[in-house]
Formats: structure tokens, C-alpha cells, sequence
């Protein structure tokens, strides 16, 4: 099924998109980017009739100069109607889009500003930067291109060691996209100290008030009876922004495989934080029957890699495996939580921020909104915090491992497979 773009109805901030102006209508900049598509499609999932979830495809060559012709993109997007799901999934793909470099990205070789680096063993392939802002003192200061950007020029062979798209984020607004971009980078570093670290995962209290609407909304998601259940986790860590999990599978122990998808997620609130990462773990069942069919009429020779680290954790089992079962009480938030974390995004962000720099971890931004596909984006790294994925480890998923490592009984958990 086709799906036509909702017909209801950023400020330039450092980086390559300074000067760039997309249409300031929401709706509009949503049509105009599913222009850039090469199918937009909306796909049934039978284990959330509750959900509707949209698919496209992008080829950057449409857009970017010096793209590879054969590279395209594929995204996706879930929520509760079709024009939600439908922003979601454009929202992926002009993050996607929006990272290709393009002229005047580079600042100049003598741009003089403080160069932040990476804060991972490894060193840029090329001298190029671009110019960023680090949010907790407001300077202008300088990141490698090789590690924000999806090189064109001369640095188009460059393969950092964390994903691009990691800290990458769309919003409505330049501020809602930074402050996505951030709570990415919290997200990311929770689920590492848990999967690759061994922090273990807390339970979630299902008598909490204040997560009893979410927990009524993923009930209305999945409808009747779906053989389905579902686990919810607490990865919150020292940073203070809420990051849940939610585990799903299948709890028959007879199944020929528990079937087990994953989503995590960074918020303002905690209910939020749930509701985002049981949408993801949902999405995951949709991936998973989408990539039965390809495998019953392609063969193994089709998967990706990204594909095998699905079919692998989906053979993951709770009963087996420690980092899968919530062990120990529920976090005690306090009763303030969820109005220290409410009001507009820039409010948000200033408190996250000030949270983070308290403990020494300290946020750069990249502005990435293009005049195509024209959704505001934006490119985000603190580079004290850990990357996921990256085969690189910082000091700080480090020192997890040596931690519950110490735990009687404590093991490092296995490489593989990866979350993501």
C-alpha cells in the first residue's frame, strides 16, 4: 500500500547547513521529503493491529553529487496513526539524507577554532572539519568531517569506527532534532553498560502510576491475544535521564525459537522512554517476518550483516541468558521526576545538558538540515560517553566491565550479537 503524504499543517544553527531554508510548515517539509523518496509504502503487522508502520527507500544520488549511484537507504517508521508513523519514517531517512557531504560543508584549513576530538582510539583519514557548537558553554568549536559526515570528496573511503548514524536525529524544529540527537547519545551509552558492559538491567515497577498510561497503551497496541509477551527493563545510569528497554518474544517453550526483538530508548520521562522502546521492539517483529520472506525467496545469500545481528539475538533466550532478566528493585524516582523533565525542548535540553556536564561529559552539535530533503537534522557526539556500535571501547564502558566483572559471579557478556 502507497502512502500519501498527511495534508494537515528552523532556526540556522553552526554547521553545513548554516544559510540553508527549508519550508517552515511541518507538513509541508514532510511532503516535499517523501518527494525525495523512491517508495513510500505502509506495511500491516499482525502482533500490533494497534500500530501502523511505514517503509521507504531513498537513493542519495537523487540529492548528492558524487553519491554512489548504487547506494540507497532503506527506513522505516511505527506509532499509533499513519501520519505519525509516516514522519517517523521520513524523519529516519532525512537523517540518513542529510549526513552525505555536499560543497561548503569543510571549514576553511586555517579556521582556528578548538578542534574536539573524538575521544576513541583512532585517528581521522583525512585533515577536514566542520564547524560544530558545544552546548554547555555555548562555543563554536570544531569536530573531523570523517566522523560526522558520509564523505563525497576525498574522505569518501573513510570508515570510522562508530556507526554515522549514531547521534544523528530529525525533529520538527532544529531544537527538537537536538535534543533527539542527545537523548540518542544517552540511549546509546546505557545500552552499551548493559549489553557489552554487564550493568545489570532493573525491573520496572508495574503498580507505578505514573507508567501505568504507557503500560495501558502497549496493551491497546497489541489487541487480542498475539502470543507475544513482553519484558520491561530500567537502564537508567549516573547521567539521570530515563532509558527503558523492552524485551519481546515469544514465551512458549516449546517454540522453535523465543523470537526475541529489542528496543531501548533515552526520554524525558520514563513512560515515555517505554512507550519508544516498545515501539521498537515491535518494529523488530515486523523486520523479522519481513526478512522470513526475503529469506524464503532469496536464500542466505541476501542478508547483511545488520540482518544476521537480528536472526542472532532473536535466538537470544531470557531463561539463558542474565542480560535478559531485570534483576533486583525498581529504581526509586522521585516524585518530581516527571515535572523536572516537562516544557519545551530547549528547557529539556538546557537541564540534560547541565545534568551531563556536571560529570564532566560534554556535548558538540552539528546543524545538517539541507534545502533537500528539508527536515531540520542534526549530528550530535560527547565523547566521553560510549558509542553504539563501535568495536572501539572508551574508558568509561571500560571501567562497566571491570565493575560487575567483580560481581560473584559476574562474566564480560559475549561481543556478538550486537544490539543494532
Amino acid at each position: 500500500m502507497t502512502v500519501a503524504p498527511p495534508h494537515s499543517a528552523a532556526e540556522a544553527g553552526p554547521g553545513p547547513s548554516a544559510g540553508a531554508s527549508p519550508p517552515e510548515d511541518p507538513a509541508l517539509r514532510l511532503r516535499r521529503a517523501a518527494e525525495d523518496m523512491d517508495w513510500v509504502m505502509r506495511f500491516p503487522l499482525a502482533t500490533a493491529p494497534g500500530l501502523v508502520f511505514v517503509g521507504a527507500r531513498s537513493t542519495p544520488a537523487r540529492l548528492v553529487e558524487g553519491a554512489d549511484p548504487a547506494l540507497s537507504g532503506s527506513h522505516a517508521g511505527g506509532a499509533e496513526t499513519q501520519a505519525a508513523a509516516f514522519a517517523a519514517c521520513l524523519g529516519e531517512a532525512s537523517e540518513f539524507l542529510s549526513q552525505f557531504e555536499r560543497p561548503g560543508d569543510l571549514l576553511p584549513p586555517d579556521h582556528g577554532l578548538e578542534v574536539v576530538e573524538s575521544g576513541l582510539d583512532w585517528t581521522p583519514p583525512t585533515p577536514d572539519h566542520v564547524r560544530a557548537l558545544r552546548l554547555h558553554d555555548g562555543a563554536e568549536v570544531a569536530v573531523s568531517a570523517d566522523r560526522c559526515l558520509r564523505r563525497t570528496g576525498r574522505g569518501a573511503a573513510a570508515e570510522p569506527p562508530v556507526r554515522l548514524g549514531l547521534g544523528c536525529a530529525a525533529g520538527r524544529t532544529e531544537a527538537e532534532a537536538r535534543l533527539r540527537a542527545v537523548l540518542e547519545l544517552v540511549e546509546r551509552d546505557a545500552a552499551a553498560l548493559w549489553w557489552r558492559g554487564g550493568a545489570p538491567p532493573r525491573p520496572l515497577d508495574p503498580c507505578d502510576p505514573a507508567l501505568a498510561p504507557a503500560f495501558a497503551r502497549i496493551a491497546g497496541w497489541r489487541g487480542e491475544e498475539t502470543g507475544r509477551a513482553m519484558i520491561f527493563a530500567d537502564l537508567t545510569t549516573d547521567l539521570g535521564v530515563p532509558v527503558a528497554a523492552v524485551l519481546a518474544l515469544d514465551p512458549d517453550p516449546e517454540a522453535a525459537s523465543p523470537a526475541l526483538t529489542v528496543g531501548v530508548a533515552a526520554r524525558p520521562a520514563m513512560s515515555e522512554a517505554v512507550l519508544s522502546a516498545a515501539r521498537e521492539a515491535i518494529q523488530g517483529e515486523l523486520a523479522l517476518t519481513l526478512l522470513a520472506e526475503r529469506l524464503a525467496h532469496h536464500g542466505e545469500g541476501v542478508l547483511t550483516e545488520g540482518d544476521r545481528a537480528l536472526l542472532a539475538r532473536a535466538e537470544l533466550d531470557p531463561a539463558r541468558d542474565p542480560r535478559l532478566a531485570p534483576r533486583g528493585r525498581p529504581r526509586r524516582r522521585p516524585a518530581a521526576e516527571a515535572d523536572a523533565m516537562q516544557g519545551k525542548d530547549e528547557q529539556i535540553l538546557h537541564l540534560m545538558v547541565e545534568q551531563m556536564a556536571a560529570r564532566q561529559h560534554h556535548v558538540v552539535c552539528v546543524t545538517l538540515t539541507r534545502d533537500r530533503p528539508g527536515l531540520p537534522v542534526v549530528w550530535a557526539m560527547a565523547p566521553t560517553l560510549q558509542p553504539d556500535p563501535s568495536a572501539l571501547e572508551t574508558p568509561r564502558l571500560r571501567a562497566a566491565v571491570s565493575r560487575h566483572a567483580a560481581i560473584p559471579g559476574g562474566l564480560r557478556p559475549p561481543r556478538e550479537p550486537s544490539l543494532w
